[in-house]
């Protein structure tokens, strides 16, 4: 499953350059590549990182994706 995050100005805009990171928790659902975090992806023009989520078939119960993102433009 692919998932966006989308990230906004305060006028609506995209804003690219924001370095979003991901973490799943609970019983299910991991990365492609089977990790429970994702390391810091820059956002693209369009203000947007894609993450791939999968689940293998033995896995029950929920999981819950967090994005977390830093602007390394901020000051």
């Amino acid at each position: 499953m692919q998932i966006t995050a989308t990230v906004k100005d305060v006028w609506g805009n995209p804003v690219a350059g924001v370095a979003l990171s991901g973490a799943i928790t609970g019983t299910a659902g991991r990365f492609t590549g089977g990790g429970r975090t994702q390391s810091a992806v820059n956002t693209n023009a369009s203000g947007q990182v894609v993450f791939e989520v999968t689940s293998n078939g033995v896995e029950t119960g929920s999981g819950t994706l967090t994005v977390t993102g830093t602007d390394g433009n901020a000051t």
